[in-house]
């Protein structure tokens, strides 16, 4: 429909109460086509905020009229700023763990430069060039083509 809680929600702030869509309803597009699909009478959005940007919105619906009242209003932002938290936690997981990846693959990269270095006898920038030349011909990740590299001369110095 184009409008409605979240919605308002996300660009406006704060929360966006409308007790009954049927009458009077705050988002008339949106009142009509809940009231024609769903039970749903009353609606409330909080905007959700994840490192001081908007994240998205939590949605409270309710079938009753008038059963969303401004107590539950009170609740259901606590309950917002919860899931805020929860969204904060879960990215800065997501970040820490990238991070993690990155330093990882940077250890990869190094190890198989090293070991160009040596059978080649080249310097850094030239094993590195092989690496990047290699990773472009095949199509496969930097990263990949470096522990595949390093993972095959385990494989030789194991069998030697």
């Amino acid at each position: 429909a184009g409008e409605g809680p979240c919605l308002d929600a996300m660009l406006a702030g704060g929360y966006q109460h409308d007790p009954d869509i049927a009458h009077h309803s705050s988002w008339p597009k949106l009142g009509a086509l809940t009231l024609e699909r769903t039970p749903v009478r009353g609606m409330i959005g909080y905007r959700l905020f994840v490192d001081g940007r908007t994240a998205g919105a939590l949605n409270l619906f309710s079938d009753v009229p008038g059963g969303l009242t401004a107590e539950d209003a009170d609740l259901g932002a606590m309950v917002a700023a919860f899931a805020s938290v929860a969204l904060v936690s879960a990215a800065h997981d997501q970040r820490a763990q990238s991070l993690r990846d990155g330093l990882e693959s940077n250890r990869e990269i190094g190890k198989a430069v090293g070991l160009l270095m040596a059978a080649h006898d080249v310097d850094d920038e030239q094993a590195f060039e092989m690496l990047r030349h290699l990773s472009s011909t095949m199509n496969i990740k930097l990263a990949v083509v470096a522990q595949q590299l390093v993972e095959q001369r385990r494989q030789d110095t194991s069998t030697d």
